[in-house]
């Protein structure tokens, strides 16, 4: 049995039964989470694996590892997709609480960054986070280039929440959303500069010290715009703020939506049937789901549904989909590129042959696998393919004159 817990930390604790999973997993070593890990599917060492970080966490909890800085690199070989939380034999077997490795790595970097452990990639992440409002380290003053895309208005119904991601390097895929909501009508608003960071980078690396003000921040510039709802293309943010921000304050004064649910409920004023394809060809799409919004927001069939409603094209489904969808590797990004590209060239490689167009719902996903796209053309001779979100398909469809397909 485990010997020392780790440490408490006050603002994101362990679930509880957490040790006792772990101790579990550790007994079971079935090995079922291998082949659902992005990281050992890339690297090939057991040590990265799910089980071997479960073998590993646990010895350091015995006391058997000691705190490092080799250590704490270590813990960065995770994606904390949960793919390995969906193939687990003891969470698909065994009654009782779950196994969730990415909560047990997650809360292991906290212990060890509060034990002043640091790792450089994630101090230069946290660094511009909590000085320029983003992970980028941009001028947050950048963020105004909406505003001039956006009629403000007094009392907006809802909040449309950009996003670092799609702030700065998704910016399509910002004014794709913004003429679809246009074309519906609809009475929202932005921040502009005023939006910051939602902090799950943070929350992600174990900087759980930083997180309090940021959340609290955010929440109060959301309550003082009066909306109803707030709606983001990232599911990341999304995720996030519903799920997480609660830990904080409570239950939230407004909901939070992700855009493939916001348009799924709102089919009707697309008139999706009367779209017209470029030479009535059909589009051969898949679906990448993204990991926050399946396995994190249990959003899978509203994107699907979307698709389903434009005519002419064909759903076609890639072996790992929805809650076992395989994680496009955007995570390690800006800590571990290499990896993060390897992974998301991995990912091209699953799709099907008959495949044209991949499309998602996550700026960070969209722009990882269009890397990918690129590694796995030049590097393993697969063909060419288009990586497109949502928002940009049905813009592209509906307003435009099909320049992108």
């Amino acid at each position: 049995m485990i010997k020392k817990p780790l440490l408490q930390l006050q603002v994101f604790k362990m679930n509880k039964g957490i040790l006792e999973q772990l101790d579990t997993c550790y007994s079971c070593r079935c090995g079922k989470c291998l082949d659902s890990c992005p990281v050992y599917d890339v690297l090939r060492f057991e040590s990265v694996s799910p089980r071997g970080k479960v073998k590993t966490i646990y010895s350091y909890l015995q006391g058997e590892i000691k705190d490092s800085q080799e250590f704490m690199e270590y813990l960065a070989y995770c994606t904390l997709c949960g793919a390995c939380e969906v193939t687990c034999g003891v969470n698909n077997l065994v009654p009782g609480p779950k196994v969730s490795v990415k909560d047990i790595v997650n809360v292991t970097r906290g212990e060890l960054v509060s034990k002043g452990f640091r790792y450089f990639p994630y101090e230069k992440i946290v660094s511009s986070t909590v000085k320029e409002g983003n992970p980028f380290g941009r001028p947050n003053k950048e963020r105004n280039w909406v505003l001039n895309h956006v009629k403000q208005n007094i009392k907006a119904e809802f909040l449309f929440w950009i996003g670092c991601t799609s702030t700065f390097y998704a910016r399509d895929s910002v004014l794709s959303t913004i003429k679809l909501f246009d074309v519906f009508g609809l009475n929202f608003t932005v921040l502009g500069s005023k939006e910051k960071c939602c902090g799950l980078p943070l929350h992600q690396l174990g900087y759980f010290h930083e997180l309090e003000k940021i959340i609290s921040d955010n929440i109060e510039k959301i309550k003082e715009l009066d909306v109803d709802f707030l709606v983001s293309n990232c599911p990341g943010c999304i995720n996030f703020i519903r799920n997480y921000y609660k830990e904080f304050q409570g239950e939230l004064p407004f909901k939070v939506v992700h855009t493939s649910e916001y348009i799924s409920k709102n089919l009707d004023k697309l008139n999706l049937d009367k779209l017209n394809l470029p030479s009535k060809k059909k589009l051969n799409i898949t679906f990448h789901d993204p990991c926050h919004l399946a396995r994190g927001l249990g959003v899978t069939e509203e994107p699907r549904m979307v698709l389903k409603n434009i005519p002419g094209v064909d759903i076609i489904e890639t072996p790992r989909n929805k809650l076992d969808t395989w994680c496009c590797g955007g995570s390690l990004r800006l800590s571990l590129p290499h990896t993060s590209t390897t992974i998301a060239a991995k990912r091209i490689l699953q799709i099907p042959e008959k495949v044209n167009y991949i499309v998602t719902s996550c700026p960070t996903c969209k722009i990882n696998l269009r890397d990918g796209a690129v590694v796995a053309t030049t590097k393993y001779g697969a063909k060419e393919i288009k990586v497109l979100d949502l928002v940009d398909l049905l813009a592209e469809l509906y307003l435009t004159n099909n320049k992108i397909l």
